[in-house]
């Protein structure tokens, strides 16, 4: 009960403010003489430590401990206090709380108070081992209550400087800023989650302008409890809306796989495209690149290439009328906002080749004319039948010299000295070259006796290197980095 109950894992800015400002109160009303409540006394310490525990508890499982001192020294190894103050606090509470003792003891009487009378007071004074105890403790109370205004300060901080008419006007100033605040202030969480935002990702300032839906659900909490924004909408605002709800989430920790997850809306919103467009029966697409990998990123677009499965599409006027159709709908949703762009210009036979071919010329192709280069990239596309068939094609060592040339060909066409080492795509040790590693794997794999019986996605291949654990580390924090870039 006590975890359920008091290590939630988000603690709404509202929420400590109020405590502390109850907190506040009880000092306003506390006699300036009681130790124990008043400004500097034993009430600060432990109300600083709970306000660490309350607040971190969730994630750090040692802050949870209980008693007042171990809590602090938990705190302080974590790196949540500064040592030197922990240190401070420590010796402050075990300072009063014998005093508190003594003071109690000497009429055994529960009060909080040093004694009016000069000879209880000098009694006081030898116990605890001082000859000036007012002097003593009006010392040390003014040493704890400098810690506790800091740790109050940095409390409040975030809440003092956030700027409510920015905030409003990130939200498409949707609603008037009173109505903004009242909103902040009734739903637990909605400073974080919109400072959050905000803050990291400017990107989707405009999807929260056009669609007012969006704050709503920021503000309350919903956008990181569901997996969209409910709507009857078109297929162009439901992506734009998709877009910023998946990646929001993953801002907010609730969204552990957002390139797979906004990849399949994606999908989903193509499928619905060529469904709409009524093309030619018996046609089939594939995609290639970050679609195909199940990696879109907030600005990635989609690489599609068409094949006929059949002989119902028998004219080439038929054939070329396929991507024509699909540029159209692309035009009429992004003038709603739709964020995603589709790539046409590759070719089922090459640059040279038509924009749809039919399964039987395209196998003949990867059969007989496919360059190495060609082979690499449509390793990773999603359409498996014919991908079966070119990677179990020989692979020379030629064709590795060939394809790492064309490799090298487009760092140093894309890179510069300065870019080398920070491009996180296509720079030194980054995510292309772990790609590289997976599809040269799978190649190889593929090519030789003892392949795997079905086709794997070239990410799967990893598994035969021996730096497998180290290398899917560095590609994800290669993609989550990317993912804060580009927003």
């Amino acid at each position: 009960m006590r975890q359920r109950h008091c290590f939630k894992a988000h603690v709404s800015e509202f929420t400590t403010d109020s405590i502390l400002q109850t907190r506040e109160r009880i000092d306003a009303l506390a006699d300036d003489q009681d130790f124990k409540r008043s400004r500097g006394g034993i009430r600060d310490i432990e109300f600083t430590v709970q306000m660490l525990q309350l607040v971190h508890g969730h994630r750090l499982e040692s802050a949870r401990v209980q008693g007042t001192l171990p809590a602090l020294r938990a705190l302080a190894v974590a790196n949540l206090i500064p040592k030197a103050e922990a240190a401070l606090l420590e010796e402050e509470y075990i300072w009063l709380r014998q005093l508190e003792h003594r003071c109690q003891l000497l009429h055994d009487q529960q009060t909080h108070s040093l004694p009016m009378l000069d000879e209880d007071l000098t009694t006081v004074g030898q116990l605890t081992g001082t000859s000036q105890v007012r002097a003593e403790l009006s010392k040390r109370r003014e040493r704890v209550a400098k810690v506790y205004y800091r740790f109050n300060h940095a409390v409040r901080k975030a809440e003092s400087q956030f700027d409510l008419e920015k905030a409003g006007q990130f939200l498409g100033n949707h609603v008037d800023l009173d109505t903004l605040g009242r909103l902040l202030r009734e739903n637990e969480g909605s400073l974080r989650r919109l400072s959050i935002v905000q803050e990291q990702a400017p990107l989707f300032a405009d999807a929260f302008h056009r669609d007012w839906s969006l704050g709503e659900a920021l503000l309350s909490g919903e956008i990181e409890e569901s997996k969209s924004v409910a709507g009857n909408v078109s297929v162009g605002v439901f992506l734009r809306r998709q877009r910023a709800v998946t990646f929001c989430k993953w801002l907010l920790g609730s969204e552990p796989n957002p390139l797979g997850a906004w990849s399949a809306w994606c999908q989903g919103g193509l499928s619905i495209a060529v469904e709409k467009q009524q093309f030619p029966s018996g046609l089939s697409y594939f995609t290639l690149g970050s679609t195909a990998l199940h990696e879109m990123f907030p600005l990635s677009d989609i690489d599609l290439v068409f094949v006929a499965t059949n002989d119902t599409v028998r004219t080439e006027a038929e054939l070329t009328s396929v991507p024509q159709l699909l540029q159209m709908w692309e035009r009429s949703v992004q003038n709603e906002g739709n964020p995603v762009s589709l790539d046409l210009r590759l070719r089922p036979e090459g640059k040279q080749g038509l924009l749809v071919r039919t399964m039987a010329t395209l196998e003949c192709y990867m059969e007989n004319q496919m360059e190495p280069w060609e082979r690499y990239m449509l390793g990773f596309a999603d359409l498996q039948a014919p991908l079966n068939l070119f990677d179990r094609l020989p692979w020379t060592r030629d064709h590795e010299v060939e394809l790492m040339a064309v490799k090298h060909r487009v760092e140093t066409e894309r890179l510069t000295s300065e870019t080398e080492n920070r491009d996180v795509k296509i720079g030194l040790g980054g995510m292309m070259d772990v790609q590289w590693i997976a599809r040269l794997t799978a190649i190889r794999k593929m090519a030789s006796d003892d392949r795997p019986s079905k086709w794997h996605s070239p990410m799967w291949f990893l598994r035969y290197i021996d730096e497998e654990r180290e290398i899917r580390a560095a590609y994800k924090f290669f993609c989550d980095l990317r993912i804060v870039l580009q927003l």
